[in-house]
C-alpha cells in the first residue's frame, strides 16, 4: 500500500495540464445607417426569430441579455476554451450573448458581446472555466442586423 500512494501522487503530478485559451478578441461596435428604432426592432426580430431566449431587455438603454443557451457543435468556431491535458480541444457547454443598440434618429450603432464557460475536471475537482469568444458569432450577427436595417425602407 506504501508503494502505491506514490505510484499514483507521482502519475498526477506528470497528468499533463490544460492550456488556457488566448485572450477574446476586443472589437469596436458597428456602425448603422438607420435610425435606432429600426436598428432595435430588427435585432429584436432576428433574436425572436432565432429563438433565442430574452432575460432582459430595457429599449431606454438599449440592452439586451439572454439566458444561458447551450452550445452546439457547428458552433465551435465562435469561442475557445483551450485544450486538455492532451491536446484536446475544450467545448463550451453554455453561451450568454448581450446586445447594446444606441444611436438617434439618423444613425445607430449594434454592439453584441458573448460569454461562453465550459466545466472541466482538474484534479480531484470540476471547475467551471470561461472560454474566450473569437468574435465571429458577434461580428455575423452585427453584419446581418445592420444590413437589414439599412436596406428596410
Amino acid at each position: 500500500m506504501r508503494v502505491l500512494v506514490p505510484a499514483v501522487l507521482l502519475a498526477l503530478a506528470c497528468t499533463p495540464t490544460r492550456t488556457p485559451p488566448p485572450p477574446s478578441v476586443v472589437r469596436p461596435a458597428t456602425h448603422v445607417d438607420a435610425p435606432v428604432d429600426r436598428t432595435w426592432n430588427i435585432t429584436v426580430q432576428r433574436m425572436a426569430t432565432a429563438g433565442v431566449t430574452i432575460k432582459t431587455i430595457e429599449r431606454a438603454s438599449g440592452v439586451i441579455a439572454t439566458e444561458d443557451m447551450s452550445m452546439q457543435p457547428q458552433q465551435l468556431f465562435f469561442f475557445d476554451c483551450g485544450t486538455d491535458g492532451r491536446g484536446k480541444r475544450i467545448e463550451a457547454q453554455l453561451g450568454r450573448f448581450n446586445v447594446y443598440v444606441t444611436g438617434d434618429s439618423t444613425a445607430s450603432t449594434i454592439k453584441v458581446t458573448a460569454s461562453y464557460r465550459t466545466a472541466v475536471v482538474e484534479g480531484h475537482a470540476l471547475r467551471t472555466i470561461q472560454c474566450a469568444t473569437t468574435g465571429r458569432f458577434e461580428s455575423a450577427f452585427e453584419a446581418q442586423v445592420k444590413v437589414a436595417a439599412e436596406h428596410a425602407h
